[in-house]
């Protein structure tokens, strides 16, 4: 005969609840960033100090009839924490739930990129600002040549040449970090690659050759020269590029001179840059 004996489980704790009238974390503590959102996912792992801590308070209360109040008045608070990691980077408003308290001493770290406005940005955050400069800046450019009206025609032209300003200074504190911190663009190489590539100032990488007869598996080369007198730059291909390169050139203004048979588009950083990539040249990074 047997008996079923009652089960006990010990029930989860409680979490903490930082609502308090002190707050759990004070300034100047030591924490580690445990992001539970995904637009902060930069952050994860990030040792950082405590810059300051912000409580916001209100008060509930039951209403009766008339609106009155009716009943006990209780006062709940919120805290939160801004924190700036040893890589130089100074968050927004984090909460007890987004950060562990340090345990362990903090690894080195490479100090973060400098933004536009001088401040210290995350790579992460950096690399998307680039590619939405760069897509708004297509779109705008794709959005002028639709447009028929001088008025809006001049709109786009000015939306795409703040655009194009954004990503080329962005380019630039982008060149001037990897430059200065080499060991940050070999660990990052990934991020950096995958924002050039989708502006076509990188290549895709190449596909193994196929291994059925005939096929050479290999891509039409590319030939990059300045055309001083038009202030241009010319791309010539050895073969027909494949239709992905084609879609990149026409994306990123190029044009096709039956003539000359070459891509030309007018001389600038974006141009140049991204002719050296198709030839295979350097290309800051």
């Amino acid at each position: 005969m047997t008996t079923d004996l009652p089960t006990t489980t010990t029930p989860a704790p409680a979490p903490v609840k930082d609502n308090g009238t002190e707050s759990l974390l004070k300034k100047g503590d030591r924490v580690v960033i445990r992001p539970r959102y995904s637009h902060d996912s930069d952050l994860n792992g990030r040792h950082g100090t405590i810059e300051r801590v912000e409580t916001v308070g209100w008060r509930t209360m039951t209403l009766g009839l008339g609106a009155m109040p009716d009943g006990p008045t209780s006062v709940e608070r919120h805290h939160y924490y801004f924190v700036k990691t040893d890589a130089g980077y100074r968050t927004s408003s984090m909460s007890y739930e987004d950060l562990v308290p340090e345990t362990e001493p903090a690894p080195a770290t490479i100090p973060d990129p400098i933004d536009a406005e001088g401040k210290h940005t995350t790579l992460g955050i950096l690399c998307r600002g680039i590619e939405y400069a760069h897509s708004s800046y297509t779109s705008s450019k794709a959005k002028a040549a639709r447009a028929r009206v001088a008025k809006s025609i001049n709109q786009a032209n000015e939306a795409a040449a703040r655009y194009l300003k954004d990503k080329t200074e962005s380019l630039a504190r982008l060149e001037e970090w990897c430059a200065k911190y080499p060991e940050g663009r070999t660990q990052n190489l990934k991020t950096i690659e995958d924002t050039l590539r989708k502006m076509g100032m990188l290549s895709a990488p190449k596909k193994a050759p196929s291994a059925s007869p005939g096929h050479a598996g290999t891509a039409p080369s590319a030939r990059m020269t300045e055309n001083e007198a038009r202030d241009g730059v010319e791309l010539r291909f050895d073969g027909k590029p494949s239709e992905e390169v084609l879609r990149m050139l026409k994306a990123n203004g190029w044009r096709w001179a039956r003539g000359s048979r070459c891509w030309y588009a007018r001389r600038n950083a974006d141009t140049l840059a991204f002719a050296r990539a198709m030839a295979g040249e350097p290309v800051a990074a």
